[in-house]
């Protein structure tokens, strides 16, 4: 079974209206058993599964208007994300949690890597390499900053139709048209 890594841990079975930067106290955060946002406990085996930063999280993005959600809902399959926000967390922190997923390798898997100037362990590009050696079926996308080489990744800073209301994160609109552009992609 998988489980979060950090701090997350602390979340595991509550429900919140304030997280990370969102203070505006609309949005529900519902964290699972395992520490990671979700209305349900990773019990069953994934169809999809979803991985990144605070972007995937969805800061002050609504549930349904999550692009992992979308995405999901729309191609019918069932979905982990396993997205970190609110705690610093860098890209060895979203690793070390793919790394628990050997078994399901074969699962589509969509992940959104934080930039380099977020990392102080290795290199964006050697974590996105190991990952492919282990997941046949994995897309890399990238947010926050630049890519060290943009070539290893499918998009680089996706363009926000919006924001939410402190501005710090794409909004729903955004997650819309991403999860748009990856269902092109899977």
């Amino acid at each position: 079974m998988i489980e979060a890594v950090n701090k997350q841990l602390e979340y595991r079975n509550t429900t919140l209206t304030s997280y990370g930067y969102d203070t505006s106290n609309n949005i529900e955060y519902r964290f699972n058993a395992q520490g990671f946002r979700n209305d349900y406990d990773f019990d069953a085996d994934p169809q999809i599964i979803f991985a990144g930063g605070s972007l995937s999280f969805g800061i002050g993005v609504a549930e349904s208007d999550r692009y992992s959600s979308i995405l999901s809902s729309d191609l019918g399959l069932h979905k982990w994300d396993i997205s970190y926000a609110g705690e610093y967390y860098e890209n060895a922190t979203i690793y070390q949690t793919l790394l628990q997923l050997t078994k399901c390798n074969q699962v589509p898997l969509i992940i959104q890597w934080v930039s380099q100037n977020r990392n102080t362990k290795n290199k964006t590009a050697d974590y996105i390499k190991n990952i492919d050696a282990l997941f046949p079926n994995a897309v890399h996308i990238m947010y926050d900053g630049t890519a060290v080489d943009e070539g290893e990744f499918l998009i680089t800073n996706p363009v926000w139709l919006d924001s939410v209301a402190d501005n710090s994160h794409p909004g729903a609109k955004t997650h819309w048209g991403l999860a748009k552009f990856l269902r092109t992609h899977i």
